[in-house]
């Protein structure tokens, strides 16, 4: 692999994949640009020093020298000046960047349509009244292109096409004919792969493009393709709610894959939206429902646990606990399990919904650990317990968690009847959900710090509320294995 996976300097130049080609060589005449595109592998050259580059990156200011090398395409980073390749009879797009409150970047082309109002629409959040009249605000700007001087641009200037590489090459290689896109580019490492969302019609996108910002990383694709011929193979309670892989391919050293997209908003969004509780509600127990379908369809009686397991085991509990865990553990059914089911990876639309990203999903997974998952980073969205401060989010997470587990949140009656109806499903017995649910919160606190270790995650994510309530969990006796709520619950039904 040629880049280092964990610089920053590959992110400052993501904007590479908005062009026509993958640029063997480059002048940079913008010194922002230069460590990120020798990290990607792009040879610089100095102007005037032989042959004309592939690329040149320059700023606005210089944009006429930028035009003198006779590259084959510019790419200015800025809004350009007036009369910017008006005599060279090229391609132009410019590409306007919305940075989301999650901090993701959608890469959206201003020259196609209402692509831009679309991705407005993936990299904004309506959660209230303030930020839904800015995204109008914004929405009526881009429609009229009356775009405030102070918004930045990404400018391509190319001949014969600006269409970017692998759009291009996904609308050949799955048979689509794409009249519109916009570029997701996610917060987080550089093994983070990035989408490109496709459209065939005015219509919501009808494929995304996941692909590798590092050349020969087929790590993440590799593992989602498991994951999702184990969603095959478990049967169409699963795969009616999954992505299709449309087509697989690789350019210049950089592994995509097509899938179809999934409409609507992400599960994230609507819980915290302006609807009312019970609506959210309602969209939340549909997909608790399909888990508990998954339960009933794919339970079996379990093999012997996974060297994942054991390690959890061994660095959470020693002793008895340890014992006792590994013992309900080696004995609980098997379900199938996606791995990941956070609420960023549900999207529904009216009473559909799809999940995606599938990369740690497996066949012998345990019961209620997805829908543990998605009720720890969903409900306090739900139950608006997180405000707007971001230094104090996490402490903000970590008290609801422990007043949804003590049954002292809105929510912990819909949360309790949602373990025992998935207990019910996957024929888990009810006495070892307090065990079953300490397995599942130590299992994600070990898989962050497996995945940090690998430099997959940064160090201080999404998953640190949990790792915190987990720690709160093991030493409170009125959590844990033991957890006597739970147990006079069970016991009063």
């Amino acid at each position: 692999m040629d880049e280092s996976a964990g610089s920053s300097g590959l992110r400052n130049v993501d904007a590479r994949f908005l062009l026509p080609m993958f640029p063997q060589t480059a002048i940079a005449m913008h010194p922002a640009w230069s460590e990120g595109l020798q990290q990607a592998g792009i040879r610089i050259i100095e102007p005037g020093n032989g042959a004309a580059p592939d690329l040149v990156v320059a700023p606005p200011n210089l944009q006429d020298a930028a035009l003198g090398v006779g590259a084959s395409t510019v790419l200015l980073d800025g809004r350009p000046r007036p009369g910017f390749g008006v005599r060279t009879d090229p391609e132009i797009r410019r590409y306007l960047p919305i940075h989301t409150r999650t901090g993701a970047i959608v890469m959206a082309d201003l020259s196609e349509g209402r692509s831009p109002e679309r991705a407005l629409a993936v990299g904004t959040h309506a959660g209230n009244g303030r930020s839904a009249a800015k995204r109008e605000v914004a929405r009526m700007l881009l429609r009229l292109q009356r775009l405030p001087p102070v918004m930045a641009l990404d400018t391509v200037h190319s001949r014969p096409s600006t269409t970017p590489a692998l759009v291009r090459e996904a609308a050949g290689q799955a048979d689509l004919e794409v009249v519109g896109w916009f570029l997701l580019i996610e917060p987080g490492p550089d093994h983070k792969r990035l989408v490109f969302f496709l459209f065939t019609d005015r219509g919501d996108a009808d494929a995304v493009v996941k692909f590798s910002r590092l050349t020969d990383d087929r790590r993440k694709a590799e593992r989602e393709a498991r994951g999702l011929e184990a969603a095959r193979a478990a049967g169409a309670v699963i795969v009616t709610h999954a992505p299709k892989v449309l087509a697989e391919f690789e350019v210049d050293r950089h592994y995509a894959s097509v899938q179809t997209a999934a409409t609507g908003q992400t599960l994230a969004r609507l819980v915290s939206g302006r609807s009312s509780r019970r609506q959210k509600l309602w969209q939340m127990e549909a997909v608790v429902d399909w888990l508990c379908e998954i339960g009933r369809a794919t339970a079996h009686r379990r093999g012997s646990l996974g060297d994942d397991v054991r390690e959890t085991i061994a660095r959470g509990c020693s002793g008895s606990d340890a014992e006792r865990l590994l013992r309900i553990a080696s004995t609980s059914p098997a379900v199938f399990q996606h791995g990941d089911f956070a609420d960023g990876n549900v999207i529904a639309d009216g009473n559909s919904f799809v999940a995606v990203d599938w990369e740690l999903a497996r066949a012998d997974g345990f019961p209620l650990w997805d829908l543990l998952y998605l009720a720890v980073c969903a409900l306090p969205l739900l139950d608006g317990a997180l405000g707007e401060d971001v230094a104090s989010r996490e402490d903000e997470h970590v008290r609801y968690l422990n007043a949804l587990f003590r049954g002292r949140d809105a929510s912990s009656a819909a949360f309790f009847r949602w373990l025992r109806a998935m207990a019910d499903a996957s024929g888990l017995d009810p006495e070892a959900v307090p065990e079953i649910v300490t397995l599942g919160l130590l299992w994600y606190s070990t898989l962050q710090m497996r995945l940090h270790s690998r430099g997959e995650v940064p160090s201080g994510s999404e998953w640190a509320p949990l790792e915190r309530f987990t720690a709160d969990w093991l030493k409170d006796p009125e959590l844990g294995m033991s957890w006597p709520l739970w147990r006079d619950t069970i016991s009063r039904c």
